[in-house]
């Protein structure tokens, strides 16, 4: 079986500068230059207009649904200081992505008592905030993330190496050329 040592699904919160894939039928170097911090003290926001803009220019944005509500804008423009798909770690701040088959109407409700404003999903919850509805969760928070951590896939150089001889000796030159 597959093993990974990556976890890059947490919305490139943080890339390593050496990812090995492990495969049954051999080994894949990745090579990312240069490592960056995306848990950096920088101060990220996004509006909620960026994001509609956003969401729209991918024809991903369907409605902003608020109790019997339905809009395409907003009256207000929200500043989001944070982003994330963990009901535990929100706050008035935080633009939230409600995915995943587990996800739970209650872990809405927790993080609306956290002081949560708006949330983003492909289903309505009926709740007390406004929901931001999209077509594909996944995607959104993929472009959401980027434009809010400032494009990092732009700053990163990837040099891959496979085969079934000398990917190890091939890795380890060229990062300690590059680095």
């Amino acid at each position: 079986s597959s093993r990974f040592f990556s976890s890059l699904d947490s919305f490139f919160f943080r890339l390593l500068s050496l990812i090995v894939l492990i495969n049954t039928s051999s080994i894949l170097y990745l090579l990312i230059f240069p490592p960056v911090d995306f848990k950096s003290k920088i101060e990220r926001m996004i509006t909620l207009e960026e994001t509609i803009q956003i969401l729209t220019k991918d024809h991903n944005f369907r409605e902003i649904i608020f109790g019997n509500h339905y809009s395409l804008d907003w009256p207000e423009n929200p500043q989001f200081k944070h982003i994330s798909f963990d009901s535990s770690d929100v706050d008035q701040d935080t633009l939230f992505f409600a995915k995943g088959a587990t996800f739970k109407k209650e872990y809405l409700e927790q993080a609306i008592q956290k002081g949560l404003g708006f949330y983003v999903s492909q289903v309505d919850y009926g709740l007390a905030i406004p929901a931001i509805i999209v077509t594909d969760i996944k995607k959104a928070m993929s472009l959401i993330a980027m434009v809010f951590y400032g494009h990092p896939e732009k700053q990163l150089h990837l040099l891959a190496f496979t085969g079934t001889k000398g990917k190890t000796t091939a890795a380890y030159f060229a990062y300690h050329i590059l680095k």
